[in-house]
């Protein structure tokens, strides 16, 4: 059975002959603001093993992922930091302790009742870049591996 476009010719069901419609409710900004928090560098998950944390203020945050240029962060309450906000940060890698700057840019519901928080890396020294660069480096190499 074929389907009927909007002018009673029939499509074959590959055939995709008129755009996609906006849902209902979305704005013309919705394209706009998809493409602002559209992740441009790899993360690598972060496991319990990797003794990696984010520590903001006084407050310790498990990271769930690491990138070159942001980190997603475990959060366990939406208001436990906003969005917008820059934070001057301690990023704890196993034995090392980076001082970093990011700014919030997103709060998601995320698995177990948590949120996920993105954050925008700002102003790297060429020291934290190097380091963290190793990190990654080294989660690329555990997930990557295929000799195993």
């Amino acid at each position: 059975m074929k389907r009927k476009d909007s002018k009673g010719s029939d499509l074959d069901p590959w055939v995709m002959k008129e755009p996609r419609k906006k849902p209902a409710g979305a704005s013309d900004d919705t394209d706009k603001k998809a493409k602002k928090t559209t992740r441009k560098s790899f993360r690598g998950p972060v496991s319990r093993a990797d003794a990696a944390e984010v520590q903001i203020g006084k407050k310790r945050y498990r990271l769930v992922d690491i990138g070159s240029k942001g980190l997603g962060v475990a959060l366990q309450k939406p208001d436990a930091l906003t969005v917008g906000e820059t934070h001057t940060m301690k990023l704890l890698l196993k034995k090392q302790s980076l001082e970093l700057q990011g700014i919030v840019k997103h709060i998601s519901p995320g698995a177990s009742d948590n949120y996920l928080c993105g954050i925008e890396l700002l102003n790297l020294d060429k020291d934290a870049e190097q380091k963290l660069q190793s990190f990654l480096q080294q989660k690329k190499l555990q997930l990557f591996d295929f000799k195993k």
